[in-house]
């Protein structure tokens, strides 16, 4: 006895899954997402890292300042700074570079390592009087914002 199938029969017999047009759709939306969304974050780390250096900026004007009540000046041999950011995005050097002066300084956190790239926010400088100052494409507010 012959078995006969009708054309419904063949289609719910058919094996699942994605035709390769379909995948090909999917790796495009894919691809485009990932375009859009990876310069936001790129910019994201970036003001992530960022946070290290204002953090390490705050940390050693603060250590100034204590410096300076317990004797007088900025520079005492007693004084000591760090050069680098906790997590070493950072660069962090008295301006001028030779020394501190007795009764002001002027703190600068250069960029180092993964940061060099931040062209927003290329150095972030901070003085005995607080004034917080950077160099780059945004404005200094901007820069020093958590």
């Amino acid at each position: 006895m012959a078995q006969y199938f009708n054309k419904t029969q063949l289609m719910t017999n058919r094996s699942k899954g994605f035709t390769l047009i379909e995948i090909m759709i999917t790796i495009a939306i894919i691809g485009i997402i990932t375009a859009v969304a990876w310069p936001s974050y790129e910019r994201y780390q970036e003001k992530g890292r960022r946070a290290d250096g204002i953090s390490a900026l705050l940390q050693q004007s603060a250590t100034l300042e204590k410096c300076f009540l317990n004797y007088g000046v900025y520079n005492n041999a007693n004084c000591t700074l760090l050069t680098q950011s906790k997590r070493g995005y950072y660069t962090i050097t008295p301006t001028p570079a030779t020394a501190l002066g007795a009764d002001s300084y002027t703190l600068t956190a250069t960029p180092a390592g993964a940061q060099t790239g931040d062209g927003e926010c290329a150095t972030l400088t901070i003085n005995e009087l607080g004034e917080k100052k950077s160099t780059g494409s945004a404005t200094a507010k901007r820069c020093w914002s958590r």
